[in-house]
Order: C-alpha cells, then sequence, then structure tokens
C-alpha cells in the first residue's frame, strides 16, 4: 500500500495517525472520569483537567520505564470493562424491538436481468 512512498511521508503520516488516536482515547477516559466523579462523588472538575492528569500519569509511568505497572493499569482496566459491561447486560436486558421497526431492511425486488 506505501510500496515507492518516501519515508518521511510515511513518518509523518503514521506520527499524525497515532496522536489523533491517542488524543481520541484520553478525551474518552477523562470524560469517564468526569461522569463518574460529577455523578457518583459530586466534584465538579472540568474535563480538560482530568485529560492533562492521566496524560502525564501515563507518560509518567512510560518515561519512568515502568512497563509492569503501565501493564498491570491495563489489565485491570481491561477488566474493569468487561465487569461493566457484562453487569450493564445483566441488570438492564436489552429487550428486542418490535418487528415493524425492521421493516425498512426488506430486501428490495430487483427487475429482470438488464442483458
Amino acid at each position: 500500500c506505501l510500496e515507492g512512498r518516501p519515508p518521511w511521508y510515511v513518518l509523518i503520516t503514521t506520527a499524525l495517525q497515532c496522536t489523533i488516536e491517542q488524543a481520541g482515547r484520553l478525551v474518552t477516559a477523562a470524560a469517564a472520569l468526569y461522569y463518574i466523579s460529577s455523578l457518583y462523588l459530586g466534584v465538579d472538575t472540568p474535563i480538560p483537567l482530568y485529560g492533562f492528569v492521566l496524560g502525564g500519569v501515563s507518560g509518567g509511568i512510560i518515561l519512568n520505564g515502568r512497563y509492569r505497572t503501565l501493564e498491570l493499569v491495563a489489565k485491570i482496566s481491561a477488566g474493569f470493562l468487561v465487569l461493566c459491561t457484562a453487569t450493564v447486560y445483566l441488570v438492564k436486558p436489552v429487550a428486542s424491538p418490535p418487528w415493524p421497526t425492521f421493516s425498512h431492511l426488506k430486501l428490495p425486488k430487483v427487475p429482470g436481468s438488464l442483458s
């Protein structure tokens, strides 16, 4: 796909893509922390502050070479995500929508061959 492209092009596009993806993850995590802290703890801290704190803590862990700590945090976060997903599914199961909701999904009738 990138054959024949100069190395600087690949480097710049990859760095830009990774930066944008990481920013999206950081904003999502900050928004989740904001929601949890404001709803359950009553703390009204701006979302950018959560983003800066999360980014600083994550950067500090990586820059100090604490990869085992980073791996442990990632495993705990993934486990928490699985636990929350299962809890939401079990506590409030989603009822299937009524059949008329799917009426627009019927296959269209195709006229005869054009050849």
